[in-house]
């Protein structure tokens, strides 16, 4: 959620970027700036004090991106941070880095993905934590400027502890392919699967099938 609201702010650095569009998080009462000046260089997406976004969810505090290069140039280091940051009265906290990596074997730009994040639930209910390693490789779409025609490839692992106290981990066994065109800029995830385990529970697989465009996912 916070990835996909500072693409947005990055991108375009406007107050009304895509506030019509139905597929986008910002909303008209979020401020975007960008400093462009300083190196690294500092995008800030502020919603102020509560702000819904076209989502229905109301977000407060600031997005804050910090980058030192264009997202496609190899060597880009590019960090998420928040600053009282509340989706729905959760508070979200941590990093979250992309850096690229340059081309890959495949011919492909390939990024590595780090998450190291609190959620603090509201109304006392617990605190999520997740950390989590990937591998992002863009297998579509790159040739273009527009973000609709892409569609990456994701491996790697995450764990964490739930809000009840359970520790899980997530493990990609096959690649995630996210495909950004799918039903309309909906963004499904239309192939590959995880392995989710979780503390005291049975394992599960979620299997997202093998490319076809829906929002249809199998749990076994």
């Amino acid at each position: 959620d916070a990835g996909n609201i500072a693409d947005e702010g990055a991108n375009d650095g406007a107050v009304s970027y895509k506030t019509d569009d139905t597929n986008s998080l910002l909303a008209g009462c979020a401020t975007v700036t960008r400093d462009t000046v300083s190196m690294p260089h500092v995008t800030t997406i502020d919603f102020g004090t509560g702000c819904t976004g076209v989502d229905g969810r109301t977000r407060k505090g600031q997005i804050i991106v910090t980058y030192d290069g264009p997202y496609r140039n190899p060597g880009t280091t590019i960090t998420i941070t928040f600053n009282n940051y509340y989706v729905n009265d959760n508070q979200v906290l941590g990093t979250k880095t992309v850096h690229n990596d340059g081309t890959n074997g495949n011919g492909n730009l390939s990024f590595t993905v780090n998450v190291s994040g609190q959620i603090i639930l509201a109304n006392n209910g617990g605190t999520i934590t997740w950390t989590s390693q990937r591998t992002r490789e863009w297998i579509a779409g790159e040739s273009t400027p527009s973000r609709d025609d892409d569609q990456y490839s994701i491996t790697g692992t995450a764990s964490g502890t739930a809000a009840n106290g359970d520790q899980f981990s997530v493990t990609i066994l096959s690649a995630l392919i996210r495909d950004l065109s799918c039903n309309a800029g909906r963004r499904h995830f239309t192939q590959g699967s995880a392995l989710i385990t979780r503390a005291g529970k049975p394992d599960r697989t979620i299997d997202f099938g093998s490319g076809t465009c829906d929002n249809l996912a199998t749990v076994t």
